[in-house]
């Protein structure tokens, strides 16, 4: 996964922390929640690398807060739709 910042800002994630929900539902029952160290890695100053857990077929959403050494926090969410079952 790689992280785009807003459009005219740089971003090096180097030294930043990450968090990532993922739940059934935009609002629904939280199912999964990663951190760097916890199925989340930052391999690069814009790049990340997921190792997601084990989801069943269907339509969940995922949230992923980024905040930089400096302080600045950054919010991205998006639908995920599994045709097939994650391993």
């Amino acid at each position: 996964m790689t992280f785009k910042p807003p459009a005219g800002s740089t971003l090096d994630l180097t030294g930043s922390s990450a968090e990532m929900t993922i739940r059934k539902g935009v609002n629904g029952e939280l199912l999964h929640t990663l951190t760097v160290g916890d199925g989340l890695t930052i391999t690069g100053s814009d790049k990340f690398l997921l190792t997601p857990p084990v989801l069943p077929q269907g339509e969940y959403y995922y949230q992923l807060e980024i905040e930089t050494p400096s302080g600045e926090l950054y919010r991205v969410q998006d639908k995920i739709s599994s045709t097939y079952e994650w391993r």
